[in-house]
């Protein structure tokens, strides 16, 4: 059933140019899927946005058809109260918006650009990193490539780079890398170094380093991403 549903092509939940603005979602699906699974084309309509990515979302809904006749009030009612921590999980620190997400792999950072750029349109962030020394921080840099602000307003300027390129571009300008315990951790300055690396060798899509500094403990490393953040409206922590 999985390969039926996508944000790129029918059948899938219809997307909007923002989770923000979005008043709803549709879900549609392909006469395969609906043979094996019960779901009727356009079965689902005004379906609300949610916490949880819609890809996901449509998987979830595709394999319970395949299960057990779905209905659209269920439908609606798990779409409104499902939550899974630590999956582009908003929170306040100080008044700041924090995303938290446990994306640790350059996969999992390119879907949670993808979520962060569809549902904060225009949102410049802080990253607040701490990966395991077995990780692939130059691909999880990828993910966001460096875009310079070249004057004017920052946030306009993201909205911008948002409709030129569609994944996470431009989203993080500033990096604040912490320390990782255990027998797999690294230190906040060797995790430091690898992204300098990673934006600075051929690979790089931006054409310059974003601020990226090393702090040893997380929570001054939280204390100075939301300062950083704070100091630039619209801005947010990831």
């Amino acid at each position: 059933a999985a390969g039926h549903w996508s944000f790129e092509a029918a059948p899938s939940f219809a997307s909007a140019a923002s989770l923000e603005s979005a008043a709803s979602l549709e879900l549609a699906a392909s006469p395969e899927l609906a043979a094996s699974s019960g779901i009727a084309a356009g079965a689902f309509e005004r379906l609300p946005w949610g916490a949880l990515a819609p890809y996901n979302c449509a998987l979830a809904i595709a394999a319970a058809g395949c299960l057990t006749p779905v209905s659209a009030a269920a439908v609606h009612a798990a779409l409104a109260a499902a939550t899974l921590p630590g999956r582009c999980e908003p929170r306040q620190v100080d008044g700041c918006l924090l995303l938290l997400d446990v994306a640790h792999n350059p996969a999992g950072a390119a879907f949670l650009a993808r979520q962060v750029r569809a549902r904060y349109p225009g949102r410049r962030f802080v990253g607040l990193l701490g990966m395991l020394a077995d990780k692939d921080a130059a691909g999880v840099a990828d993910a966001f490539p460096f875009v310079e602000p070249a004057g004017g307003d920052a946030n306009a300027r993201a909205e911008t780079e948002a409709e030129a390129d569609p994944d996470g571009a431009g989203l993080v300008t500033h990096w604040i890398c912490v320390s990782t315990g255990g027998l797999r951790g690294q230190g906040a300055d060797v995790l430091a170094g690898r992204l300098r690396a990673a934006y600075a060798g051929p690979a790089a899509k931006g054409s310059r380093t974003p601020t990226i500094e090393a702090v040893e403990d997380l929570a001054e490393g939280l204390t100075r991403a939301s300062r950083a953040a704070t100091g630039c409206a619209g801005s947010g922590i990831l």
